[in-house]
């Protein structure tokens, strides 16, 4: 466990400090890419002053700090100092109002950097207080540590990862501990009722020998030793039990030591990160930092806002700033798919105040999940169907609802007909499992499916025979005619359906039964494919080429159909 986390920590490490040089190495380059350009085009402006100069000039001022003036809404102003190399390297706005300052007149005096919420104006944020100074303090703050909030939910996610791998390891020691207890413990009981038979047949040996006189002797002497080796079974079983327990005391101090000494660094790494982000990111400075961010082009404030919305985006649904067009387009495209179906039902139902959020990204979030639900109903084989229909929550029951009325009348749903139903049949499985409930008993059943007289179409179904027992019972399955009552136990092909116009005489299905017979047209014959326990039938007709095929776990036994079916089956 110790080396797991220690590599789990040194790659923890490495990552995070290849972030760092990574992100530092990009500022870099891209602050001397621009330097050099604003370089170039000074000299290109025919001022003579050559580029080494200029940058020798400029060093200096990379390290100094500059005077920020806010001034808000209702003209109070206030003032604070920051990094003026900081503001230079991450906002491509600032970094060109800071090389339009004047020189200040006294060396040690900063230069002052006015940031006039009157005087920026952006139509979608014109009446917001975006530019004040608790917002200026922490974009200033969060410069100084452009990543702190990734470090977080990176600790965070390092920490959980570690968690989980620590209980993974107990849970298994745990196991195996458990499982060599019980083995333990088996084998003492093996060898005391190993013992105990051995001091019992070396007694009857004993007794056998001697005059039934003495036998009560024999008794006592037994009762001694059966005693003796019974306290020594128990003492071997409590022996094995403490040891056990002195074993897994050691694992759950090893474990606890770990958390308390291994983890502690990492926890307080965190808890500071914790700290910091949370005091620049506090709830209703979010989605304003986002948007300032977004105006003044600091990259790690975008990152960070959207990283601290996607941790709760519930928390920041009643937020005004969603109607600015500078955020609402991205955010809405990358929090709503992260966010339960039900909570975006629950969205698209509210309207502001409660919720900004808009309609028209929530109508396309719904109508997008609505077409994936969909797709995955019409996927789902029956059986699963039928237990998502039985969930207490549904996201849509309208969906589930057509999606089973498609399957009813499309392909089937494969329940039985509980209309039909005699007193001898029991039901279970959603109705797709028939038992006789009375053995000396016959009894049929009918699918709900069916298909009426003149249709074209090749229709199949197949059967799973759960049990059969082998005192002569038998089980048939096939296709019958519609009927109205089957409490006389009609046999498929056997018996004839009631007689109409169409059909005077009545008309037979088809039907093979589990000890290979097969039943069509009144009469039977006998094929061989006979089947039992676990045996899968499966049915097929086709009105196209007239004829009934059946398949025996495999094995084909094909009907020809009567002349009279080419106007379609029964």
């Amino acid at each position: 466990l110790k080396l797991l986390v220690r590599l789990v920590r040194s790659a923890c490490a490495a990552e995070e400090q290849a972030l760092m040089e990574e992100r530092e190495e990009a500022a870099r380059k891209k602050a001397e890419e621009e330097e050099n350009a604003e370089v170039a085009g000074k000299n290109k402006g025919g001022k003579g002053k050559p580029a080494a100069k200029e940058e020798a000039d400029e060093a200096p001022e990379e390290e100094e700090e500059i005077e920020i003036k806010v001034v808000d809404m209702k003209r109070h102003q206030r003032t604070m100092l920051a990094s003026k190399r900081l503001l230079k390297q991450y906002s491509g706005v600032l970094r060109k109002q800071i090389a339009s300052l004047p020189q200040p007149k006294f060396v040690d005096a900063p230069q002052t950097l006015e940031m006039d919420a009157k005087a920026i104006t952006y139509d979608s944020v014109a009446n917001w207080d975006i530019i004040q100074m608790p917002v200026i303090e922490r974009m200033v703050k969060m410069l100084k540590s452009p990543d702190c909030v990734e470090k977080r939910y990176r600790l965070e996610e390092k920490i959980k990862a570690m968690d989980d791998s620590i209980m993974t390891d107990e849970r298994a020691a745990m196991a195996d501990l458990a499982s060599k207890r019980a083995a333990w413990v088996e084998m003492a009981n093996d060898k005391a009722g190993r013992d105990l038979q051995s001091v019992r047949d070396a007694s009857d040996a004993a007794f056998e020998a001697y005059v039934k006189d003495i036998k009560k002797a024999f008794d006592l002497r037994l009762q001694e030793r059966l005693d003796e080796v019974n306290r020594q079974s128990l003492q071997l079983q409590d022996e094995i039990q403490s040891f056990f327990a002195m074993q897994e005391q050691r694992i759950r101090e090893e474990v606890g030591s770990f958390k308390e000494t291994e983890a502690k660094d990492m926890r307080k790494q965190l808890s500071e990160s914790q700290a910091h982000s949370s005091e620049i990111f506090s709830q209703p400075y979010v989605l304003k930092l986002a948007i300032l961010g977004k105006i003044l082009d600091i990259e790690c404030i975008q990152e960070a806002a959207m990283m601290t919305v996607l941790g709760d985006p519930n928390e920041y649904v009643a937020c005004k700033e969603w109607e600015s067009d500078v955020i609402r387009d991205k955010y809405m495209r990358e929090v709503l798919p992260t966010m339960k179906v039900a909570d975006v039902i629950r969205l698209q139902a509210m309207g502001p105040p409660k919720s900004y959020l808009s309609k028209d990204h929530l109508d396309r979030e719904v109508s997008a999940r609505r077409k994936v639900l969909w797709d995955e109903l019409s996927s789902l084989p029956n059986l699963e169907l039928a237990q998502y229909i039985d969930r207490e929550e549904v996201p849509w029951q309208d969906l589930v609802d057509k999606a089973l009325s498609d399957r009813r009348s499309k392909r089937g749903y494969g329940t039985l007909n509980t209309a039909l139903l005699t007193p001898h049949v029991a039901l279970s499985n959603n109705n797709a499992t028939a038992e006789a409930a009375h053995p000396q008993r016959y009894c049929s059943v009918h699918g709900l499916v069916e298909k009426a007289s003149g249709q074209w179409g090749r229709h199949y179904f197949e059967v799973v025979v759960d049990a059969l027992s082998q005192d002569g019972s038998t089980v048939s399955v096939g296709f019958d005619l519609v009927r109205t009552s089957l409490d006389d136990a009609p046999i498929p092909g056997l018996k004839a359906s009631p007689p109409d116009d169409e059909h005077p005489k009545g008309n037979y299905g088809a039907s093979i039964q589990s000890d290979g017979f097969v039943h069509f047209e009144g009469r039977t014959d006998y094929t061989g494919a006979t089947f039992g326990r676990e045996s899968v039938v499966g049915c097929g007709l086709d009105v196209v080429q007239e004829f009934a095929c059946f398949f025996v776990n495999g094995t084909r036994v094909t009907i020809p159909l009567p002349s009279s079916a080419g106007a379609g089956p029964p």
